[in-house]
């Protein structure tokens, strides 16, 4: 009985140690499933936030590209509007030529017989004889000058012409440059062949006026000349009425340059 009772002590001792080495063992597999899961967890939260990262970069990429976007709508709503505008007054310039051509023509019978008094007259003889006789460069400056009043007037331009004056040098190259200061330079946007108008791109934006002289230049020569008649903010409308020797309507293309002297 004393054995019996001491085998059995022996066999709850040996299953007492096993479940401690047991529940030992299982707690360290759980301390160490824990250690994983906290380290993964912790992956998972830098994954998280790394994502929250790059989703707000996208959507600041995002917001940039759609105001990038819509500032360009704004900026194409804008040019169709100016281009809009500015077939409106290509249309209206090309409608109201016709009956400023005929007012035109009609200044121009007027001045044409003008004209012919004008050549018959002694000033200009006058200023011919002159001319061929003088050989003092201020002088012939000056009666080139007048002389070339008189081919304005000949192009359908009246002009007043002054009393002669012999300027120094000084006042000449001042004149100069106040007439090249009075260019603008643009280009031939269209052409109506029948009826000899040209359209520029030039207007009472850049001091464009009713009666400014335009010339029309291939390459460096000029090939034609005209009169403004009509003059919108952007675009203006001129007669051709001067082709230079060995060109005609014909040799005036679009982008040609068009300088016009403005008063």
């Amino acid at each position: 009985m004393h054995n019996k009772n001491i085998l059995i002590g022996l066999v709850l001792l040996t299953v007492s140690v096993v479940s401690i080495v047991v529940a030992v063992s299982f707690f360290q597999a759980l301390k160490k499933a824990e250690l994983e899961f906290n380290q993964k967890k912790a992956v998972l939260v830098k994954d998280n936030l790394d994502l929250k990262d790059r989703l707000n970069s996208i959507q600041d990429l995002v917001t940039q590209k759609t105001e990038a976007v819509v500032e360009m709508e704004d900026q194409k709503r804008t040019l169709e509007q100016e281009l809009s505008i500015l077939k409106q007054e290509h249309e209206a310039l090309i409608a109201s030529s016709s009956k400023e051509i005929d007012l035109l023509k009609k200044r121009s019978l007027t001045l044409r017989k003008r004209i012919s008094a004008l050549e018959n007259s002694s000033i200009v003889q006058a200023l011919k004889d002159a001319l061929d006789k003088e050989n003092n460069e201020n002088i012939r400056m000056v009666l080139d000058d007048s002389l070339r009043k008189i081919e304005l007037i000949k192009e359908g331009k009246a002009v007043n012409l002054e009393p002669i004056v012999v300027k120094d040098d000084n006042a000449l190259q001042s004149a100069l440059s106040d007439q090249e200061n009075a260019q603008k330079k643009g280009e031939v946007l269209s052409l109506d062949k029948k009826s000899s108008l040209v359209v520029i791109n030039l207007g009472r934006k850049e001091g464009v006026k009713e009666g400014d002289r335009l010339r029309i230049f291939k390459d460096a020569d000029q090939i034609a000349g005209g009169e403004v008649i009509s003059v919108r903010y952007r675009i203006s409308a001129a007669v051709i009425d001067d082709i230079r020797y060995k060109s005609t309507i014909d040799d005036i293309k679009e982008g040609y340059e068009a300088t016009l002297t403005v008063k």
